[in-house]
């Protein structure tokens, strides 16, 4: 009963941790319009479009909307059946 307990506590510590973390890399990563309404580029943003390689739908060509027409995951500046009509 004490070791279900103890791993409870450092799963719900790590959980906790993940959490700050991604909240903390979303505060530094946020994309940026205050150079009159174009996104800043950041660390690790492959075409400049403001948003991280991490999350860009398609990492080397600028899409800082993010369009995915087709739901595919991958935008449609680099997707060639951006309307999944095959």
């Amino acid at each position: 009963m004490i070791v279900r307990k103890a791993e409870g506590r450092k799963r719900a510590w790590l959980i906790g941790l993940a959490v700050a973390v991604v909240a903390i890399a979303g505060l530094i990563f946020m994309p940026s319009t205050s150079s009159g309404g174009t996104a800043l580029a950041g660390p690790g943003d492959t075409d400049s479009d403001g948003v991280p390689d991490a999350i860009d739908n398609c990492v080397f060509d600028p899409n800082p909307g993010q369009e995915d027409t087709d739901g595919a995951g991958l935008g449609d500046a680099c997707d060639p059946d951006d309307d999944g009509d095959g």
